[in-house]
């Protein structure tokens, strides 16, 4: 049932002044607690004191000293309780205790209040006293010359404060009871004027809105006209800000749909109501997920392991497999909860980076195993001729070649792994300018003429006379004679060899192919072929005495004048390794 303007004014008003009427109780007898007992304190040891120099005065006679006595007549003038203890922490003396009952009463040695008393620092406490049944505050100090009293303890009771403290809380109730009424009533009758007030403003906006009673509006509500232009600031300061949020939410929208890390917002229910374009690549779903339920967009369980952890109000970060597209994909997912019971998961796709380090740990391998084998190979050589190799003149020849073989296959294994430090470090500056390929060319097959000849095969220059590609000429010669050394090798006797320029479209670019018929190459190894140390057949790659190098540090090198490389399979037989350079 709705309440009317006046009747919500009423009850609000209502509240208001019983919320503060009750704080103001609270308040007021916390206060005066405080205050009553912190007079009450000092005032007891005032009294303590002035009761240890008149038990130390006692005590210079005694002969005369009655100890109970005194806690009596001390009790008596001090209004509090006085208790005289023995160094022992025997009661000699109570002023509430009859001195026949002295024996009764429990060792106080132990009391709080007694163990941290001292001539300079008074003992305190506050506790119920199973003797007089009533909570009692505790204050005790001990003399200079504890004999017979060592410790001399007054204590008085908080039923005084309590029944002041009574009294006072039933003032406060009356006087809020009724300044209570007096605020009912003035409330009323406020709400009442308010009600009217907005009465005749409605109707007076309903007359306008009818086109009637403009002047008897402006008469019967003086205030419509600051209520209207306050109306209208709050429509436009409205306005502006939902201007603002509109700008800052494209602003949003924008920065996470350029973010390259995915980014998932789910509700309570796991439901996906924000999702950017890399978090859709990474969930890898072929209809929009934003509406869907996380378990129907992706059904991977780490992921919803993930999500049920930061469920439960903790971050959670792990390495997740996904199959983005084809390849499994490594995600980094963190998942943030939200304080609505939410969770926000941020997908940073790492399978690059994973890759790389493969790559690293590969190659150390690679290298370790590559030197290994000639340094063990001149290592037994070097040990056989030491020890009597050197005097059989048969053999000898064959050690000393064998160390020389591998000497000279050592070195240029260190050669390339320089050279290709140096073109991955950007070390290796390239020089670009217009170069004649066919030249080029020309040059690199009369550097492996004699090559080419003992092993009977062929290779032909297909690449036109007038075609110029930006490059740097040592570098392309380099290219050509890896590229074309690489075939000779592979390729059986007797093979034929073909460096062209394929028909492509005028894209600006030129692709300069190495086409030979000799065994070819799988798919997957067309993939891998210009990785470091990458090798199809690693038994016969040792023996025509590759390193592993050469494609890699063609690739970085196409890469370093701004080209790009890649290996295909020959339509007919072999392989067609081509890079691709830009035209001058």
């Amino acid at each position: 049932m709705s309440l009317s303007i006046r009747a919500k004014l009423f009850w609000v008003s209502f509240a208001i002044v019983t919320v503060a009427g009750l704080s103001m109780v609270l308040v007021l007898e916390t206060q005066l607690r405080q205050w009553l007992e912190e007079r009450l304190e000092n005032q007891l040891l005032s009294e303590l004191r002035t009761s240890a120099i008149a038990v130390e005065v006692a005590q210079s006679e005694p002969r005369k000293l009655d100890c109970d006595g005194l806690a009596d007549r001390l009790g008596g003038s001090t209004q509090a309780r006085v208790t005289l203890i023995h160094a022992d922490g025997t009661v000699c003396g109570d002023s509430h205790v009859e001195r026949a009952s002295l024996h009764e009463l429990d060792n106080h040695g132990q009391r709080p209040e007694v163990q941290a008393a001292s001539p300079a620092t008074e003992g305190r406490s506050r506790r119920f006293s199973e003797t007089l049944q009533t909570t009692m505050v505790y204050r005790a100090l001990s003399l200079a010359k504890p004999s017979p009293v060592a410790t001399v303890r007054l204590a008085i009771p908080m039923t005084e404060v309590d029944e002041l403290l009574q009294r006072l809380r039933t003032i406060l109730v009356i006087a809020c009871i009724a300044g209570l009424a007096c605020a009912l009533f003035l409330s009323g009758l406020a709400s009442l004027l308010v009600n009217r007030l907005f009465a005749g403003v409605v109707r007076n906006i309903r007359a306008m809105v009818h086109g009637k009673g403009r002047e008897s509006m402006a008469l019967d509500a003086p205030d419509l006209g600051s209520i209207a232009q306050t109306v209208n600031h709050m429509a436009r300061e409205l306005e502006e800000t939902v201007a603002k949020l509109a700008d800052e939410r494209d602003t949003f929208q924008t920065l996470i749909e350029t973010m390259d890390a995915g980014v998932i917002e789910l509700d309570a229910d796991r439901t996906i109501s924000v999702v950017n374009s890399a978090g859709r690549a990474m969930l890898d779903t072929e209809i929009d997920p934003v509406g869907r339920v996380l378990v129907e967009a992706v059904r991977n369980p780490d992921l919803q392991l993930l999500v049920g952890q930061a469920e439960q109000g903790r971050s959670a970060v792990e390495e997740v497999s996904l199959r983005a597209q084809g390849p499994l994909s490594k995600v980094i997912v963190r998942c943030t909860p939200r304080k609505d019971g939410g969770v926000v998961v941020t997908l940073q796709d790492i399978t690059e980076l994973r890759r790389l380090e493969s790559v690293r740990r590969d190659f150390v391998a690679n290298v370790s195993h590559e030197l290994r084998t000639p340094v063990s190979v001149i290592r037994a050589n070097a040990e056989t001729l030491l020890n009597g190799g050197l005097s059989d003149s048969e053999r000898a020849p064959e050690f000393v070649e064998g160390v020389l073989r591998n000497a000279e296959r050592l070195t240029q294994l260190i050669t390339d792994l320089l050279d290709l430090a140096r073109v991955e470090s950007g070390a290796y500056k390239v020089n670009l300018m217009p170069v004649r390929l066919h030249d080029v060319v020309e040059s690199v097959l009369a550097t492996v003429a004699e090559q080419t000849l003992a092993r009977g095969a062929s290779i032909q220059n297909l690449i036109p006379n007038n075609l110029q590609i930006q490059g740097d000429i040592q570098v392309l010669d380099q290219v050509l004679l890896n590229i074309v050394e690489n075939a000779l090798k592979y390729t059986p006797e007797g093979s034929s060899i073909e460096v062209r320029l394929a028909d492509l479209s005028d894209n600006g670019m030129a692709r300069i192919e190495i086409a030979d018929n000799g065994p070819g190459l799988a798919e997957q190894h067309l993939q891998r072929v210009f990785e470091r140390f990458y090798r199809v057949d690693a038994g016969r790659s040792r023996a025509v005495g590759g390193t592993g190098l050469g494609l890699a540090i063609v690739k970085h090198m196409v890469v370093a004048m701004g080209g790009r490389v890649g290996a295909k399979a020959n339509t007919e037989r072999g392989a067609i390794f081509w890079f691709e350079l830009p035209r001058s």
